[in-house]
């Protein structure tokens, strides 16, 4: 498919780029030992970048998206093809953000510094980037200032925001209580979960309909 390759190259660009920084980090981190120090900071933040980057390049995409168009691209297969794309970023930074979390554990007293990224804290940090992704993709549909645009800008932003403060309540990662299994067990982790998949499904359907539209309008 000639929409995969073009978006490819994009995407190989992105994914390198974030990839390498986790690298510089996480190598910083080996060698100096200190999880207080920047390498430290940005090890145990990682989590945070997961929330933010996938949504913000996703709009950085759009410019591209659009020379694709002009080349004869079809708008759909553009869509899925960045779908999937973003996706496998979301996946791979979250996979980084696991191997540091678990690289601050190897150095002197990295275990107090850690961000406890458990299985079932990475889903819920998933599927909360994942809507605020899914949100992206609607909001570039919309041209200008808009108070439809500044909506979706605000909503985008809690989605990122939700997911780092459902974690932290959830897991109680406040002060130094112990971190609350999270999982099916933990009704509050299921909400959270929940939450995020209706509006991530929300958010997709609507960026899928009106990319639908606009190739009707074209």
């Amino acid at each position: 498919m000639k929409e995969l390759r073009f978006f490819s190259v994009f995407w190989l660009h992105q994914a390198a780029a974030m990839l390498s920084f986790a690298a510089v980090v996480g190598i910083g981190l080996l060698v100096t030992r200190n999880p207080e120090n920047l390498f430290g900071v940005y090890a145990r933040m990682f989590p945070v970048f997961v929330l933010i980057f996938p949504a913000v390049l996703t709009l950085s995409g759009r410019s591209v998206r659009d020379v694709a168009l002009t080349f004869g691209a079809k708008r759909m297969k553009c869509y899925a093809v960045r779908e999937l794309l973003g996706t496998m970023l979301l996946v791979l930074l979250l996979a980084a953000a696991a191997v540091l979390d678990k690289l601050l554990l190897l150095v002197p007293d990295g275990g107090e510094h850690t961000f406890g990224l458990t299985a079932g804290g990475a889903v819920l940090i998933f599927m909360f980037a994942f809507a605020a992704q899914q949100t992206a993709f609607l909001l570039e549909q919309v041209k200008g200032g808009k108070a439809r645009g500044i909506l979706l800008g605000v909503l985008m932003a809690a989605l990122m925001g939700g997911g780092m403060m459902a974690y932290l309540l959830i897991g109680s990662r406040f002060g130094q209580s112990k971190s609350i299994e999270m999982g099916i067990g933990n009704p509050f982790w299921v909400g959270a979960v929940l939450l995020a998949a209706v509006a991530a499904a929300v958010m997709a359907a609507a960026a899928a309909f009106a990319e639908r539209k606009a190739v009707v309008s074209v």
